[in-house]
């Protein structure tokens, strides 16, 4: 099976894209090194970033800009504002 996974051909949505809905990052972040990884709400948030602190990443947590969202995301919108945008890059030396 990791042999398979390990091929896996299938799309994988941009940066920022949330359920077809384009979701801006800042442009000041990503010249600055950050990498989007993921949207984590309360729940999941601690163990996301121990789990990108402890191989070796500076993490930042953002507010989720939702001005990309469509109206008829108001259900994204409710999840995605109990959430935080998850930036990390590698640690400077």
């Amino acid at each position: 099976m990791a042999a398979e996974d390990a091929t896996d051909q299938s799309p994988r949505p941009a940066p920022g894209n949330v359920l077809g809905c384009r979701v801006p990052l800042d442009p000041t972040l990503l010249a600055d090194g950050w990498e989007w990884r993921c949207n984590a709400d309360a729940a999941r948030l601690r163990q996301v970033v121990d789990c990108y602190v402890e191989l070796g990443f500076e993490v930042r947590l953002e507010p989720i800009n939702l001005n990309g969202l469509s109206e008829s995301c108001l259900g994204c919108k409710e999840a995605l504002v109990q959430s935080e945008a998850v930036f990390v890059r590698r640690k400077r030396a």
